[in-house]
């Protein structure tokens, strides 16, 4: 990254009455702003720095004025937006992958056009199907094992174990030059033990089913010494890629395979490896595909490498995992990033385990299997180029995203955006319509809303792909600052089969009631091809201010509200949701309280009798036993009700 030297700014300190510098900007495609502090053109990419940090943006994703600023003589880039036509066929494309052919593996040329994955304007009312899969177990796996000597601290020899696949001869096939290193977890161990286990049967179904072969290390290493870079062996220090790199020449030596690129993955403190190994060791590297990581190295400089980046929702370490992806797409590589579910597949899942460290850590089967596709279609790309990798802007599909992404996320202050056009690359068909699965969106609320100017973005949650939609449930979980318990709400109400909606709230009273009308108008507008009935829904404060946000709402599609323990009466009439009931829009309300308390019971009575005069319909009920937490408790009954009010409708 180069730097402007400002030679200036010693003569403005000795100079009376200067006026401040101002502020300066550029500008992208679309017309949105961001503030920088310093800009400077090399070759295609125009590098910027910001008060929170650095990044690399193409010159084709600037607007006219700062195209003309920073590339004088250039010509603008023609716009991409798509013809009225094609904005409504990508609305009947409930997918959302277009239906032009990929470029057949080993056939692409920059010269060709790059299949785009289109983005609808709306959101659909579920999930895209999964793709069709034949997975069969084509090979057997040989499982070796062996050890290599280490400098490690504790370490003296490291256990290796590798699967090694062979046909129905016996042979070893040529596919088994692909090798893949799963970088382990602390206290991850005996990979031939564990071939059903929940975050290792990928690995063997990359060797049984695909013919690579797989290997891992089991290093020793205290949870006291992470941080040490001699000690720990996440880190280059340790001497733990040395570890690798034999055991790797090893496998080839003795098994006699093509010297190939090396894949790498990695699952938590394994992540931390991968990422320094593909960031030191590139030219060895293939691509890398990890989940949860935390202890990230800065990314100092561009590699050839093409990275998959996945957390689980609701993981603490979820905001290293995102500068780690600005990063590297600050400095040029195709860097995929999602979130997707923590391991629940039913009710108990989520809410007895909510204590546990590792819940919000541990993924779905949805991240690894995003991790397996993830190699098998890089490999796929490989086609006779092997050792060479096809670069990601050859692969057969992208998607232009224009999706605001922090930058610095970790920082003190509040962290900008980029809102500049990122263009992402796909290794197939197959893996952009499973990328497509993760059940989590994101889509702005509005120009206006945020403080400094900031868009936010509303996160949807889905209900699985075999699961039909009920209906759009926008949430509100009130002043809960557990942001990764409010999420795991979200989740429930998508596995009881509906659209689950909400966004960051503030605490203060005015704006929380300023975002909960955002949040309606924006997902009635993103939704508007949508013919799923829609509910306002929220606990405590946020009940409230569901309550207040819908009695303006006119819309015939909102349909009821659901609150939990809401504060019906508030001694501010306009916060207040029995005084603005008699001019509510709404007309059907279902009211829960996970308590005995008289003061709730008085306050359910009020607002039925107010109700009862002005022809709306009110169900209260009270949780008779707390099975979970008593939100919980109580969203669950009031879903409760509703599927039986539906039933009798």
């Amino acid at each position: 990254m180069k730097f402007c030297a400002c030679i200036t700014i010693p003569f403005i300190l000795f100079l009376p009455n200067v006026k401040a510098q101002e502020a300066q900007f550029i500008q992208n495609k679309s017309g949105g702003k961001m503030e920088i502090v310093s800009a400077v053109a090399e070759g295609e990419f125009l590098l910027i720095t910001l008060k929170q940090g650095q990044m690399k943006l193409p010159k084709s994703a600037l607007g006219p004025e700062s195209l003309a600023k920073y590339f004088p003589g250039a010509s603008p880039i023609a716009s991409q937006s798509p013809s009225p036509e094609r904005q409504s066929a990508r609305r009947e494309n409930t997918e959302g992958v277009s239906g032009s052919s990929p470029i057949p593996p080993g056939d692409a040329s920059p010269n060709k056009p790059v299949a785009a994955i289109a983005i609808p304007e709306t959101l659909p009312d579920s999930l895209p199907a999964l793709p069709p899969t034949a997975e069969a177990q084509i090979f057997s796996a040989e499982k070796v094992a062996f050890e290599i000597e280490s400098t490690i601290p504790g370490n003296k020899r490291v256990k290796i174990q590798a699967l090694v696949p062979k046909d129905k001869t016996g042979k070893i096939p040529d596919s088994a030059s692909n090798i893949v290193f799963y970088a382990p977890h602390i206290g991850d161990n005996n990979l031939h033990e564990k071939r059903t286990a929940h975050d290792q049967r990928i690995f063997w179904e990359l060797c049984e089913n695909f013919g690579m072969t797989v290997f891992t290390a089991e290093f020793n290493t205290s949870l006291a010494d992470v941080d040490d870079r001699k000690k720990c062996y996440y880190y280059p220090e340790s001497g733990s890629a040395k570890v690798v790199f034999d055991a790797r020449e090893k496998l080839i030596r003795d098994n006699r395979f093509r010297k190939t690129k090396m894949f790498v993955i990695g699952n938590s403190g394994g992540s931390s490896l991968a990422e320094r190994i593909g960031l030191l060791y590139s030219n060895d590297i293939a691509a890398v595909a990890m989940m949860g990581g935390g202890r990230f190295d800065p990314v100092q400089s561009s590699v050839n490498i093409p990275w998959l980046i996945l957390n689980t929702r609701g993981d603490s370490r979820a905001p290293q995992n995102v500068e780690l992806v600005q990063q590297l797409r600050a400095h040029g590589m195709n860097a995929l990033y999602a979130e997707t579910e923590p391991w629940a597949t039913k009710r108990e899942d989520i809410f007895l385990k909510q204590n546990d460290d590792n819940f919000h850590h541990t993924s779905s089967d949805l991240g690894f299997d995003l991790i397996k596709k993830y190699i098998v279609d890089v490999v796929a790309q490989q086609g006779d180029s092997i050792p060479r990798p096809l670069k990601p802007a050859l692969w057969p599909l992208s998607s232009s995203t224009s999706a605001p992404f922090l930058v610095n996320p970790t920082s003190s202050e509040i962290g900008k955006r980029n809102p500049f056009e990122e263009r992402l690359f796909f290794p197939s068909q197959d893996f952009a319509k499973l990328w497509q699965t993760v059940p989590y969106r994101t889509f702005p609320i509005g120009p206006t809303k945020g403080e400094n100017g900031m868009s936010v973005s509303a996160i949807v949650r889905y209900p699985p792909v075999d699961v039909l939609s009920k209906g759009i449930v926008v949430f509100n979980s009130g002043n809960n600052d557990d942001e990764a318990l409010s999420s795991d709400y979200l989740d429930y109400i998508a596995m009881r089969g509906y659209i689950a909606v909400t966004c960051p709230f503030s605490n203060s009273e005015n704006k929380m009631l300023a975002d909960s009308k955002s949040l309606l108008r924006a997902t009635l507008t993103v939704f508007s091809e949508s013919h799923l009935p829609m509910y306002l829904a929220g606990v405590k404060s946020g009940g409230r201010h569901m309550m207040l946000a819908g009695s303006d709402c006119d819309s015939a599609r909102v349909r009821g509200i659901l609150a939990v323990d809401a504060e019906l009466d508030w001694p501010f009439p306009e916060l207040s949701p029995m005084k603005k009931l008699p001019n509510s829009k709404i007309a059907s309300f279902l009211l829960v309280s996970s308590m005995e308390s008289p003061e709730m019971k008085m306050q359910m009575k009020a607002f039925m009798e107010i109700a009862d005069c002005h022809n709306k319909t009110v169900t209260c009920s009270v949780v008779e036993k707390n099975v979970t937490t008593p939100e919980l408790d109580g969203i669950d009954l009031c879903l409760d009700l509703l599927e039986k009010q539906k039933i009798k409708e």
